[in-house]
């Protein structure tokens, strides 16, 4: 039998190698929720990755069960091989794009994210820190000098203690 003829020639049982590719499409639907709604990820570049794998799994997993489901119940339609096969091919796709992402394409991703907002580098050289600063006083003073502390409110004394933080 010619593979044409095999993958859509209806049939009416429903063996091991369907229900195996059914058990599988239910653990990939499972392990798509669990990486979209439950783990948590701390790494910002790692989580986005790790959702957008999470969906598509849910998503081919979804399907696959959807089309297991229509060959249990038996849908005339549904009930040729082909659609396990398609389902199959997806599954193949999406396993090659998931490795080509995590092994190529994340650990350059997470590189760069790290360096761009590594502890301790350089500062924003864009942003310039004034030299005299207004304080509401009788007139302007320097950000060193301290101002004597029962002539400030409390929102002035909050930003000199900033100020002094930073």
């Amino acid at each position: 039998m010619d593979p044409v003829t095999y993958l859509t020639t209806f049939s009416s049982t429903f063996g091991a190698l369907e229900w195996l590719c059914l058990i599988a499409q239910v653990a990939l639907a499972v392990a798509g929720v669990y990486l979209v709604f439950l783990r948590a990820e701390p790494h910002p570049v790692r989580r986005n990755a790790s959702r957008t794998l999470g969906y598509a799994l849910l998503a081919v997993g979804a399907l696959g069960v959807l089309f297991g489901a229509l060959r249990l119940v038996p849908v005339q339609l549904f009930t040729m091989p082909i659609w396990f096969t398609i389902v199959t091919v997806l599954e193949v796709v999406l396993a090659a794009y998931a490795a080509y992402l995590l092994l190529s394409v994340l650990p350059g991703r997470v590189a760069a994210y790290d360096e761009a907002n590594r502890k301790g580098g350089r500062r924003n050289l864009s942003r310039t820190q004034p030299a005299l600063q207004a304080n509401g006083s009788n007139g302007v003073q320097t950000i060193g000098v301290p101002r004597p502390p029962a002539t400030t409110t409390r929102r002035e004394a909050r930003r000199d203690r900033k100020r002094r933080s930073k």
